[in-house]
């Protein structure tokens, strides 16, 4: 997110890991909070918290529960044009998943954009 500005699907894919992603991820750690309660027992006291230390040290923080993700809303056709890429003008009209070929010729691009 840091490099594109979005979290995109084939980030997420199987595979070789971005090469243009691999120096920052290098440098993540993972730390949890064990006084952040279990998703099972209260959702929605869930949060995610980002540190970033720049290389003056200096740090930023950002803090998102899961109340302020659900507000932002998502934007669902723009996921789905930015995960099937070029295929995205003649799927649009499966998106509504109106059938079952709808959902087979979307399943069907999106695993494609995942190809290398």
């Amino acid at each position: 997110m840091l490099i594109y500005g979005e979290l995109r699907l084939s980030d997420f894919a199987e595979g070789d890991v971005n090469p243009e992603i691999m120096p920052l991820a290098a440098r993540v750690r993972r730390i949890p909070d064990p006084s952040a309660p279990p998703d099972a027992l209260n959702p929605a006291q869930r949060f995610h918290t980002v540190t970033l230390s720049l290389a003056d040290g200096t740090t930023r923080h950002q803090r998102c529960t899961r109340q302020e993700s659900l507000a932002e809303g998502v934007d669902v056709g723009r996921k789905l044009r930015l995960a099937l890429g070029a295929r995205s003008p003649e799927l649009l009209a499966h998106s509504a998943l109106r059938s079952t070929a709808d959902l087979n010729a979307v399943a069907g691009a999106l695993l494609q954009s995942l190809k290398p």
